[in-house]
């Protein structure tokens, strides 16, 4: 198996089921086990811990969402089936770029984050947002920094999902994105427990330079 999640077929519906034991699932989050990724977000390896934390948010998630129906949970196994939501993924679109915005902010209004906000995660039905994955997601998340790093990751994981969009695309996308989590979020930003976070991705892309602490922090 190439990916913890296969899609399968019950009585002729489909379901998506997930096994968090797999390998794959293992070696993808060994990088969170490094100190100074830990600093930046509680990142969980564990199999089973990554499987409750999955299981907390879609069974009580945040208002701002939807998550699939859960329709098996066997923890022994380390294995979840859920409902397959046929929805459209999130594309380079001023639509999707605000909806997410907002979306995460609400989120984070409801002291949820997620961790993971690559775009591949998301998907849109009948002009809802759907949380399709969410086993870094925590509950009570106060800390801003964890909210950031929400925030500046999805734009990261946009630009490497769309190699082939042109860096205006991508600077359109985030301003969208940006300006839209901004609006939605009732609080200020404390710029000291953010500023490792803003220069972690700042070293990674030039995009995460000014424009993003411009933006962020006008309100």
């Amino acid at each position: 198996m190439l990916s913890q999640s296969i899609i399968i077929e019950i009585n002729g519906k489909k379901y998506v089921k997930k096994s968090y034991g797999e390998i794959i699932g293992i070696t993808k989050w060994i990088i969170a086990n490094f100190p100074f990724i830990q600093l930046l977000y509680p990142f969980e390896t564990d199999p089973w811990k990554r499987m409750v934390r999955e299981y907390q948010f879609f069974v009580n998630p945040p208002s701002a969402v939807r998550t699939p129906i859960i329709i098996g949970y066997y923890p022994n196994e380390l294995i979840m089936i859920r409902e397959y939501i046929h929805g459209k993924k999130v594309m380079l679109s001023t639509d999707d770029a605000v909806r997410l915005g907002e979306k995460l902010a609400e989120m984070h209004n409801e002291n949820y984050c997620l961790g993971d906000t690559k775009p591949s995660n998301f998907v849109v039905l009948n002009n809802e947002l759907y949380v399709i994955d969410a086993e870094q997601a925590i509950r009570e998340c106060y800390e801003d920094a964890y909210r950031v790093w929400d925030v500046l990751f999805h734009i990261l994981a946009v630009s490497i999902t769309y190699t082939g969009a042109s860096p205006r695309e991508i600077s359109n996308y985030m301003e969208d994105f940006l300006y839209s989590y901004v609006k939605k979020s009732p609080k200020a930003l404390d710029y000291a427990s953010i500023r490792r976070i803003i220069r972690f991705f700042s070293s990674i892309n030039p995009l995460f330079g000014a424009k993003v602490q411009r933006i962020l922090f006008e309100k």
